[in-house]
């Protein structure tokens, strides 16, 4: 077994843009090898079968600061132990933890030899399934079943789970580890995606310079030689700070930003029968209208189309209020120092608020007292006091001074 450590000097080249004519994607095949069939799932490494490991430590030159401008009002109402299945592992709002987990990552890549990788990100080896033990990510994003082998490689690599055909996580529980993989494995290895990633992965591949990968069904597996997973932590809200950073320079690269001027202050809320929706934010736009009358805002919709069409909007904003869910993953079309106000419910989405600070966009946060999972009411009051501090912070480049047990910046504690 080879240990191979990265600090953030050994990544800088990672940073630049490699371009590539054409992403391709690989045909599958039948009857190459027997079914894999599980026969038992083993909790740890499974030392004996480790090819090589990438562990990785890395921080920002500058570290991020000045990101988060808090409301304390209404967090008593946030449950971690409702909508996260290990909370003591979830950094908590307010904490000094959130903004140090964002600065410094740490995690590991491991190679695992003679492996079967299926849809769901799941892997195994001898027909034995193996559950590396730091994951933060629920039973059920975590499931498998026997299938036939319907692809073979000397390289290959998975990352996700069952849940990532939604945009958030899909970015930060795939396309995030996946940046970390050195380039020579990367170059001539396999990436493998789930059907339900398919729109998503054709229009990403090219994008971010990945030459081949696979599209597989569910119950189908694919065997490698060497397969790369992400060990520590398994994908699920893990990957932030760097690996989110690299993603943002290649696409900020790809689509140019720097030609761009963010200029608009969008009022964005999310489609009708979507959870996290804002049932009056008729009342809020008003409202907004009525009290920042020199501000020209632009009221949209949230977008879903193309990658495309989401960097053409998103690199316009300057200023952006929406409630918080996956909608908010688009900062990553956005400029560093822009600003998001997001409107949370019973939930704090620490993997949301980490990804935008990872960019270095900052944010405005405050809670309404309603179910993660619903849509809601959201606090006009509120939401008016967090677009001031949003809008105060665009046009001065630094926050309002906190008030004392009111408003925070980055962690009380």
């Amino acid at each position: 077994m080879t240990l191979c450590k990265f600090n953030m000097g050994s990544l800088d080249t990672r940073m630049k843009l490699k371009l590539i004519k054409n992403s391709y994607k690989l045909n599958k095949t039948s009857g190459i090898r027997e079914a894999v069939k599980i026969k038992d799932i083993t909790y740890g490494y499974q030392e004996e079968s480790i090819y090589e490991v990438f562990e990785f430590n890395l921080t920002f030159d500058i570290p991020r600061t000045n990101c988060l401008f808090g409301f304390i009002n209404n967090t008593e109402c946030l449950n971690y132990s409702k909508h996260f299945k290990k909370p003591e592992l979830i950094p908590k709002f307010g904490e000094k933890r959130f903004i140090d987990n964002v600065n410094n990552f740490y995690g590991k890549i491991v190679i695992y030899k003679d492996a079967y990788a299926t849809h769901t990100g799941e892997f195994a080896i001898n027909n034995v399934t193996i559950r590396p033990p730091y994951d933060t990510g629920p039973d059920f994003i975590r499931v498998f079943d026997d299938g036939p082998v319907v692809f073979e490689c000397e390289k290959a690599c998975i990352f996700g789970h069952l849940f990532t055909a939604n945009l958030g996580h899909y970015t930060h529980d795939y396309l995030a580890p996946l940046m970390l993989l050195p380039q020579d494995f990367l170059d001539d290895c396999v990436v493998i995606f789930a059907r339900h990633q398919e729109k998503l992965t054709e229009e990403y591949m090219k994008i971010i310079g990945i030459c081949q990968y696979i599209i597989i069904d569910e119950l189908e597996w694919v065997h490698a030689k060497y397969l790369a997973v992400a060990t520590e932590g398994r994908p699920h809200n893990c990957h932030f700070g760097v690996p989110i950073y690299l993603l943002y320079q290649k696409v900020k690269g790809y689509f140019h930003f720097d030609e761009i001027k963010p200029t608009q202050y969008v009022l964005m809320n999310r489609k009708p029968k979507r959870a996290r929706r804002i049932l009056n934010f008729k009342n809020i736009t008003k409202a907004a209208q009525k009290r920042f009358p020199e501000v020209s805002f632009k009221i949209i919709p949230d977008p879903e189309s193309t990658i495309q069409e989401y960097a053409k909007i998103f690199s316009s904003i300057k200023f952006l209020f929406t409630p918080t869910g996956s909608n908010c993953i688009k900062s990553l079309f956005m400029h560093r120092g822009t600003v998001i106000v997001i409107a949370s419910g019973d939930m704090f989405d620490f993997s949301i608020v980490s990804f935008i600070a990872s960019i270095d966009i900052k944010i405005v946060y405050f809670v309404n007292p309603f179910d993660h999972r619903y849509a809601f009411n959201c606090s006009i009051d509120m939401a008016i006091d967090a677009m001031k501090a949003g809008l105060y912070y665009s046009k001065n480049g630094k926050w309002p001074k906190p008030q004392k047990n009111v408003t925070f910046i980055d962690y009380i504690r």
